[in-house]
């Protein structure tokens, strides 16, 4: 942090040489206060933003399995480049954009975040799914005879259709689960009946069944099974690289008139110095040189 700024290179010197200057800075724990300074990485952000304290077992506090506070600090830095270059066209000048991976944590846990700020209050962590929706909705991660399955809550009006699902209607003569609230009231028993009678089918089994009832649910894939899902290679979630030898990550977004180019194949070591030099003013001379010198 300050690397810029001691260089001479940090946004005011340089908002001085151009107005219109839009100038996106990110950092670990945000610009201001007195952890401004130190250094970091996800895992900080994560931890310092309360995603680590809201993840993982009771007893086990766990950062979870992505660099999401990198992620989502480079998703609100861009909404922002974005608010400021359309700002920039109505104002005539430019700003500095700022974001962080605390900010990005707090963004993304914005929800648990707001309970903790209105009501006073911390979620407990609650292995397997969501700490609100968990117990009364049988909202979570299940496992099956073979594979994981995310089943999305069962409300009022899907009910009956879970226990079709399940081919449970014994749990639909049950007193204790006679209505929502007493299933809220005995959340506990009954996700360890739905937990006990997944085990019985695979996960492909299950999403069949709970397809067929319209419920909400969605199998657990892992990163190799999104290499190959048809789901994600239709919405360009997955594409196939220019030279259709291997397969990259896709642009998430969808636009009507000007859709993302998809991506190119990743670029071999090199690739492309001699066709930057060139459009930077080199001549085949010049690179010749370079190249002679070792500097390229």
């Amino acid at each position: 942090p300050g690397a810029l700024d001691r260089l001479g290179l940090g946004y005011e010197p340089c908002a001085e040489l151009n107005p219109r200057l839009v100038y996106a800075s990110g950092s670990t724990f945000g610009s201001r206060g007195p952890m401004a300074g130190r250094r970091g990485a996800d895992l900080a952000g994560q931890a310092v933003g309360g995603l680590v304290a809201a993840t993982g077992t009771p007893e086990q506090p766990s950062p979870v399995g992505v660099v999401a506070a990198d992620a989502a600090a480079g998703l609100v830095l861009c909404s922002g480049i974005l608010a400021a270059l359309l700002a920039r066209e109505r104002s005539g000048r430019g700003q500095l954009v700022e974001s962080s991976l605390y900010g990005g944590a707090t963004w993304i846990g914005a929800a648990e975040l707001s309970y903790a700020l209105l009501a006073g209050a911390q979620y407990p962590r609650f292995p397997g799914g969501h700490p609100s929706l968990s117990p009364p909705g049988i909202y979570g991660v299940y496992a099956t005879a073979e594979g994981h399955i995310a089943v999305l809550g069962a409300g009022r009006d899907d009910w009956e259709a879970l226990l079709r699902a399940l081919d449970r209607p014994d749990l639909g003569d049950d007193p204790r689960f006679a209505s929502s609230s007493l299933r809220v009231a005995n959340a506990t028993p009954l996700r360890e009946a739905v937990r006990d009678t997944l085990l019985q089918r695979t996960a492909v089994e299950w999403g069949e069944r709970f397809s067929a009832e319209g419920l909400r649910f969605a199998p657990v894939n892992d990163f190799h099974a999104i290499a190959s899902d048809e789901q994600a290679f239709a919405n360009g979630y997955v594409v196939e690289a220019d030279d259709e030898q291997r397969r990259v990550v896709g642009n998430p977004l969808m636009m009507s008139a000007t859709p993302p180019r998809h991506a190119s194949r990743p670029p071999e070591l090199g690739e492309h110095t001699e066709q930057v030099l060139l459009e930077l003013g080199y001549d085949w001379d010049g690179i010749g040189k370079l190249r002679e010198a070792g500097a390229i």
